[in-house]
């Protein structure tokens, strides 16, 4: 069964699953083969992604699933010059299992959460990139402006659920937003570390101003 996705609206669904100002188009396709309590998955998305009615860039995505493990392989590429790359697997259960009781087609299927112990290896590096686009995934209540550049490399190993981090990142030129505060902090610049299940804030600078 091939699927075929053309200029799919992300906001159709992205309110609904409470990540308000998503939005973007989607085009590519999904190749599923095999029976619904083993399938595997291969395709290929174009996503112009936009975030609070601004154009963040164009993600390039490769996709495959097989044996419980969603391959991933992305490339992000925003409209300012920065680019973002993520690779690796990721432990998903997309079996599909017929359950009991009446329903309109005969038939109720329903998706299984990952195990625990399933094992988690992904891979994101930054180059420039600017982090306003992820305000869409924040509390608005918490967070109401996010700016900034992000260079370095995550890596994520271990189990779903216990996943254990590695590497560092750096922010500069940053901005966030804080309602609660009724204030913003502007400058930001420092550098993250990832250790194991641990981030750690070193060499944190930022100038307090007044909010919006």
């Amino acid at each position: 069964l091939i699927l075929t996705v053309e200029n799919f609206r992300i906001g159709s669904v992205a309110d609904l699953l409470g990540y308000r100002g998503l939005d973007g188009t989607v085009n590519g396709y999904l190749d599923l083969v095999g029976p619904s309590v083993s399938p595997t998955v291969q395709g290929d998305l174009q996503v112009e992604l936009e975030a609070n009615r601004k154009n963040v860039g164009n993600l390039e995505l490769a996709v495959g699933y097989d044996s419980l493990r969603l391959r991933l392989d992305g490339y992000l590429e925003h409209v300012e010059g920065g680019t973002m790359n993520f690779v690796g697997l990721l432990p998903v259960d997309l079996r599909l299992a017929s359950t009991r009781g009446p329903t309109q087609t005969g038939v109720r299927v329903s998706a299984r959460q990952a195990l625990p112990d399933s094992d988690v290896d992904l891979t994101v590096s930054a180059d420039s990139f600017s982090v306003g686009w992820i305000l869409p995934f924040l509390d608005p209540a918490v967070y109401s402006r996010l700016d900034g550049r992000v260079d370095g490399e995550m890596r994520m190993l271990g189990t779903f659920a216990e996943p254990l981090m590695s590497g560092a990142a750096t922010i500069r030129d940053g901005r966030v937003g804080l309602p609660i505060f009724g204030t913003e902090v502007e400058a930001v610049n420092g550098r993250l570390l990832f250790e194991d299940r641990n981030i750690l804030i070193e060499n944190l600078s930022g100038r307090s101003g007044r909010g919006p």
